[in-house]
């Protein structure tokens, strides 16, 4: 199934940007990308010999998870000092 993007200009586009730009992408902005250009982002790191660890915010993004494993994540949250006031959010 097409999905009407020019896969070339996709990849050139990602082939100008430097290694900070596309490990944003990688790391930060890839979850609104279609799948294609998502694996241009990722041939585009490996092409470069950048970390592999940078594929892992590719995956992150684009990962479901369940209502149970979010409830887990906001009950570690709230334990964590925040950044702004060095101490920990008491929550109503």
């Amino acid at each position: 199934m097409s999905t009407g993007i020019d896969i070339e200009s996709v990849k050139d586009t990602y082939a100008r940007m430097s290694d900070a730009e596309l490990t944003r992408v990688a790391t930060e902005d890839t979850a609104g990308l279609t799948p294609e250009a998502q694996e241009v982002v990722k041939q585009e790191v490996q092409r470069r010999g950048l970390d592999p660890a940078i594929l892992r915010g590719v995956q992150v993004q684009n990962r479901r998870i369940t209502l149970e494993e979010l409830d887990e994540n906001c009950e570690i949250a709230r334990t964590l000092n925040c950044p702004v006031l060095q101490k920990v959010i008491e929550w109503e």
